[in-house]
């Protein structure tokens, strides 16, 4: 890191004492004095007796950030739409480009411009009923972290009054995620920002429930909620879980799932983040392990659709001799796209009509569309984008609004560097779903 000019400390110190110690972690003049007036803010709101206390605790503080310490922990919070998020050591910090795309993807929805994708005949449907906005909207939100994405979409779309409906869930393999995701939820429920309509699902009665006596039904919803994932009273939940390995069929089926997943490699985390990055947030919410995917392949019982999208290895760079070349050679992934292979196959298993996911940069974008492209199931039922840092803004001259990807044009909304790739699936998706859930269970039922 390169050490910072005598002159511009000078100048630093010229409009507050303080100011050279926000500089060394800010790194510019600018970003360090907007971050001195917030920790100074900070103080002042927290009205200590006395000036000479509250002087004590400034220097604290800047001294915290002099090391490089994430104003979002010093201050212990950021703001995420209208939404304030608790922030914690050990839980991700959320980002502004987060919180772009889960905005734009929130007005698409209440705009009504979604739902096409959404009024599509559920697999387990036989009288031709259809999941649409007006009566029920699931969401998953893997890898939740602090909840952010998961309450914002919540929020804007409860308010909306157009999804009396709506259930989320968000899981993370972090117990300490998890736990601060619930604390965000009970936050901004006491500051107003959900309807208690839209935290309880007070129509928790299903099909398979009917002729059940009152005492019955009871016991069994007590059951559920001692071992389930996703409570059936609760419209909006956090449970820790591992995304590699499989989802409770009582979960059912989710009309959208959006991820922000680890998606740096072990190389690009030591090389390219800042110190800041490397030396206070969680490596487990960066940087994906190869490993998990290991585990994934011995424990996921997912459906036939979603296995095949785990016909892949991972790319080592000493090539493997040892086993005789075949007619179809696994896929090729790369080690810091594990997480993108998972997500593909929970969309098909899950029968996501959005699936929407946060990557790194065009590179990676590219490499995910090719990965979804390589898969027939997927690439012959699905319409693909991707969007930039802010997805609603008229893309800068220069930028692209297509790209080429294996033959096929794929468009890029907004402006900005790419940020995520977005599929949506055509209702043939889900009779193609359908007709291998059938062949499936036909062949368990001869074995």
């Amino acid at each position: 890191m390169p050490r910072l000019p005598h002159s511009l400390l000078l100048r630093a110190y010229k409009i507050s004492p303080f100011l050279p110690l926000v500089l060394r972690g800010a790194r510019t003049l600018d970003s360090a004095i907007n971050e001195f007036r917030w920790l100074r803010e900070h103080v002042e709101a927290c009205k200590l007796p006395s000036d000479q206390a509250s002087r004590k605790r400034l220097l604290y503080l800047c001294k915290r950030r002099s090391r490089a310490e994430p104003l979002q922990y010093i201050l212990g919070s950021q703001p995420f739409g209208p939404l304030d998020i608790k922030c914690r050591p050990g839980v991700l910090i959320p980002r502004p480009e987060t919180e772009a795309y889960t905005s734009h993807l929130a007005e698409l929805l209440i705009s009504g411009k979604l739902d096409e994708y959404l009024s599509i005949p559920a697999p387990e449907t036989k009288q031709g009923n259809f999941v649409t906005p007006s009566n029920q909207l699931s969401i998953l939100d893997v890898c939740s972290g602090s909840g952010c994405i998961s309450l914002l979409l919540h929020s804007l779309l409860s308010n909306s009054g157009k999804f009396p409906n709506l259930r989320t869930l968000g899981l993370d393999i972090s117990p300490h995620a998890v736990g601060l995701a619930n604390e965000n939820l009970a936050l901004n429920i006491q500051q107003g920002h959900f309807p208690i309509s839209a935290i309880r699902n007070d129509d928790d009665t299903r099909p398979q429930d009917k002729g059940l006596s009152n005492a019955r039904l009871k016991r069994k919803k007590a059951r559920e909620a001692k071992f389930s994932l996703f409570p059936r009273d609760k419209a909006i939940h956090f449970a820790p879980h591992d995304i590699f390995t499989s989802l409770p069929r009582s979960l059912g089926n989710f009309s959208i799932i959006i991820s922000n997943p680890p998606y740096i490699s072990s190389s690009s985390f030591a090389r390219e983040t800042t110190r800041s990055v490397r030396l206070y947030e969680p490596k487990l919410a960066l940087v994906p392990d190869p490993e998990s995917y290991s585990s994934s392949k011995k424990n996921n019982t997912e459906s036939t659709a979603s296995k095949s999208a785990n016909n892949i290895s991972i790319q080592s760079s000493t090539p493997d001799t040892s086993s005789p070349k075949t007619q179809n050679p696994p896929l090729q992934i790369d080690p810091a796209d594990i997480f993108y292979n998972r997500l593909l196959s929970l969309s098909a298993s899950r029968s996501a009509k959005i699936l929407l996911m946060e990557v790194g940069d065009s590179s990676q974008a590219i490499r995910v569309l090719k990965l979804a492209l390589s898969k027939p199931y997927i690439a012959k039922t699905s319409k693909f984008e991707l969007w930039r840092d802010f997805p609603g803004q008229a893309p800068q001259p220069g930028e692209d609004t297509v790209v080429d990807v294996n033959g096929q044009m794929i468009p890029v909304k907004g402006a900005g560097n790419i940020r995520s790739v977005v599929l949506f699936r055509t209702p043939s998706a889900l009779k193609e779903e359908q007709d291998e859930e059938r062949k499936e269970e036909k062949s368990r039922k001869k074995k």
